[in-house]
């Protein structure tokens, strides 16, 4: 027996519920990995600044804060963060180059860095989008 056009359309309706509920519970986890990855990063990157300085107990974290921003703001420690972030960029492109040369690379993924922060930006686009664009 055929469905009638109602019934078909109660069950896209339901299909959409269902998708759009899917897609909800993706964007929650992606954005809790997100977050798990933030705290790790800050944890770490806390107990670094705490290794390095004496007596970190002693010192408030407006003292820390004034501290970084008054040692980050000269032009030598400007010029080693600029320096760690081309190497950065460079073993991504010796990442990119290796991987193109084993012919394991995918058309979709592009190495990249990011122009706000110079962090390493992995993006992915398909042939048919880099035809689009192009």
């Amino acid at each position: 027996m055929a469905k009638t056009k109602l019934e078909q359309i109660a069950e896209v309706d339901e299909r959409i519920r269902q998708l759009e509920n899917q897609k909800k519970k993706y964007i929650q986890d992606y954005k809790i990995k997100e977050r798990k990855a933030r705290t790790k990063r800050l944890i770490e990157r806390g107990a670094i600044l705490e290794s390095v300085i004496d007596d970190p107990e002693a010192l408030t974290n407006e003292q820390i804060k004034q501290y970084l921003e008054k040692t980050l703001a000269t032009d030598f420690s400007r010029r080693i963060l600029i320096s760690l972030k081309e190497r950065t960029a460079e073993v991504v492109t010796e990442k990119s180059a290796e991987l193109a040369q084993s012919g394991d690379e995918d058309d979709s993924v592009r190495f990249t860095e990011s122009p706000q922060s110079g962090d390493a930006i992995i993006t992915a686009t398909t042939p048919e989008m880099a035809r689009r664009a192009g």
